[in-house]
């Protein structure tokens, strides 16, 4: 046995567990009938593939909007490895009292291996996908038409809670960076 045939063996391993998180996530994760739609709409859009999806999630206070579109996002993260996922809010303590404690209930309540860096409000997947949370104030700059500080960074999807209060900026470069190829083929911001 060649190191090319261990590498081979291990990579093959890494992928059938990487599908049977997803998987099992699925089977886990439970949608309500108005979620459901939602996940269908996806799935079955008949948008050319490439093409981002932005879909505007309305409804009352815990009618399951958030958790719809961290489901998807979850699902996306777990079936494509290496993808790389942005949430944000306007605060960083918004993001924190929200988007984080959200993320990490739901990465623990399904048992996905995760390593969380609460400094850079991160979330590694073991498969070597990520979810990025960040502040939209504090990335908007007023001095540019453009988010600087999200860099050049390609994503795959976005989470873009209370979107009313994300300044136009942050919003339009982000969807200029909706350009990961890592397989996930309709790339949706909520």
């Amino acid at each position: 046995i060649t190191e090319q045939d261990v590498i081979f063996s291990e990579l093959a391993d890494l992928i059938e567990a990487a599908e049977d998180m997803a998987v099992s996530f699925r089977q886990q994760f439970r949608l309500t009938d108005v979620q459901q739609e939602l996940f269908d709409l996806i799935h079955y859009s008949e948008a050319p593939e490439g093409m981002s999806l932005h879909i505007l999630l309305y409804g009352s206070v815990g009618s399951g909007k958030s958790t719809a579109a961290l489901g998807y996002q979850i699902e996306q993260m777990l079936t494509h490895p290496g993808c790389e996922i942005l949430g944000a809010r306007r605060t960083y303590g918004e993001v924190e009292s929200t988007l984080w404690r959200k993320a990490l209930e739901n990465f623990q309540k399904f048992n996905i291996p995760y390593r969380a860096n609460q400094k850079w409000t991160t979330i590694h997947v073991a498969n070597g996908s990520i979810y990025k949370l960040t502040s939209a104030e504090r990335t908007a700059t007023s001095k540019s038409d453009k988010a600087d500080h999200l860099g050049s960074t390609e994503y795959s999807g976005a989470i873009l809670e209370e979107a009313d209060e994300i300044p136009e900026e942050f919003a339009e470069t982000l969807v200029g960076r909706l350009r990961q190829n890592v397989g996930v083929k309709r790339k949706v911001v909520f």
